[in-house]
C-alpha cells in the first residue's frame, strides 16, 4: 500500500489527472479509459458529459477492464449519455459478470428479477445473487437473503435470510443491515457516519467506534552528506484508543481513494509520537524518493462508498493511519484482555 504524505519531500498527493489518463486511454489503457469516464460522468476536474463518459467506458469495456462493462450497463439501464436501453444493459452486466466482477452479477440478478430487458426469471434471478455473494459482493448476498425470506426463485428458509442478511451487513450493506435488524432486532451500527472519519470495526458488534483524529506534522531533515528523510509528527505520547493484541484488526473509512492513505508504527519523540516516512537521496532535479516505514493493510470493499482496512496481527506498539494531514492513531496494549 502506498501513502503521499509530504508535500515538500515527495509532492503534494494527487490522483490521476483527466490530462494523463486521456494519454493512457490513447495508449490503449483500459483501466484509464474507464477512470476517465468515471470523471466525465461525476463532472470530477472536467465538465460532466454523460455522452462522452459513455465513450470512455464502452473504450475501456471492448479493452477488457470489467468495471467499464459494468458501469456501461447501468448508462444504458439508466439513459444517461445515450437513449435508455435495458437489453443492452443487460448485454454488459452479463459480460462483466462472465469476467468476474460480482457486482455486474448482482445487477444482471436485478434485471431478471424485474423482468428489464429480460423476461422475468426469478430462478434465474436467485442463481446470480448466489454468484455475487460467494465471489464477495455484499448486496448480493442481501438480495439471496431476500430471496430466501421470500422464497422467490428457492424454498423459503428465513433461518438462512437472516444468515445471509449477517453476511451481508458485515460486508458492508447497509440494506442488510437493516434488513437483520428488521429479523433479529439488533442494531444498525456498521456504517460509517461521517466522511474522511476512520472506524475501528468491533466484530462482536457489529459496530464501528470512531478512531481519534491528531493533526499530522511533516519533519524533515538530513540523513548522512546527501540525504534527506522526512517524518510525520503527531501530539501525545500515546493513543486513547487502545486495542488487545494478538489478533487481526479491521478499521473502515468512506473515502475516494483508499491507496493513498497508509499505516505506519509510530515511536515516542518527547512529547509526541513520530514515524519515519520516506528517504530521499540526490540533488535536486535527481533526487530519488523511497517511502519507507508502511505497515501491509489489506483493503476491500466495505458497502457502495467505504473501504475495509485489514491488518494482520499487529505487535503491542503505537499506530497510526496517515490520510493528506492527519493521523488517525490507535495503540496495541498487551495489558488488555
Amino acid at each position: 500500500m502506498s501513502g503521499l504524505v509530504s508535500a515538500a519531500l515527495l509532492g503534494a498527493p494527487q490522483e490521476d489527472t483527466a490530462d494523463s489518463l486521456q494519454q493512457a486511454c490513447d495508449l490503449g489503457d483500459a483501466k484509464g479509459c474507464y477512470k476517465l469516464g468515471l470523471k466525465f460522468a461525476k463532472g470530477e476536474s472536467v465538465p460532466k458529459d454523460d455522452a462522452k463518459a459513455v465513450s470512455l467506458l464502452q473504450k475501456a469495456c471492448d479493452g477488457g477492464d470489467v468495471m467499464g462493462c459494468n458501469d456501461l450497463g447501468f448508462m444504458y439501464g439508466s439513459g444517461r449519455g445515450v437513449p435508455k436501453d435495458d437489453a443492452k444493459a443487460v448485454q454488459f452486466y452479463q459480460k462483466a459478470c462472465d469476467g468476474g466482477h460480482s457486482q455486474s452479477c448482482h445487477n444482471l440478478g436485478v434485471m431478471y428479477a424485474s423482468g428489464r430487458g429480460v423476461p422475468t426469471d426469478t430462478a434465474k434471478a436467485f442463481q446470480l445473487y448466489q454468484r455475487a455473494c460467494d465471489g464477495g459482493y455484499a448486496g448480493g448476498c442481501n438480495n439471496l437473503g431476500q430471496a430466501y425470506a421470500n422464497g422467490w426463485g428457492v424454498q423459503k428458509d428465513v433461518a438462512e435470510a437472516v444468515r445471509l442478511y449477517k453476511k451481508a451487513c458485515d460486508g458492508g450493506s447497509p440494506a442488510g443491515c437493516r434488513n437483520l435488524a428488521t429479523h433479529t432486532g439488533a442494531p444498525n451500527t456498521s456504517q460509517p457516519t461521517s466522511i474522511g472519519a476512520m472506524y475501528y470495526l468491533d466484530s462482536s458488534g457489529p459496530t464501528l467506534k470512531p478512531l481519534p483524529k491528531e493533526a499530522a506534522q511533516v519533519v524533515s531533515g538530513l540523513k548522512g552528506l546527501t540525504g534527506v528523510k522526512a517524518s510525520v509528527r503527531m501530539p501525545g505520547m500515546a493513543s486513547s484508543f487502545r486495542l488487545t493484541s494478538g489478533k487481526d484488526l479491521e478499521f473502515v473509512i468512506s473515502c475516494s481513494n483508499p491507496e493513498s492513505i497508509a499505516l505506519y508504527a509510530f515511536t515516542p519523540k518527547g512529547k509526541d509520537r513520530e514515524a519515519m516516512v520516506a528517504t530521499a537521496k540526490g540533488g535536486l532535479g535527481k533526487r530519488s524518493v523511497q517511502q519507507v516505514g508502511t505497515i501491509p493493510v489489506y483493503i476491500s470493499r466495505y458497502g457502495e462508498s467505504s473501504y475495509r482496512f485489514t491488518v494482520k496481527a499487529p505487535e503491542p506498539g503505537e499506530y497510526g493511519f496517515v490520510m493528506n494531514w492527519s493521523v488517525f492513531d490507535f495503540a496495541i496494549d498487551p495489558k488488555i484482555k
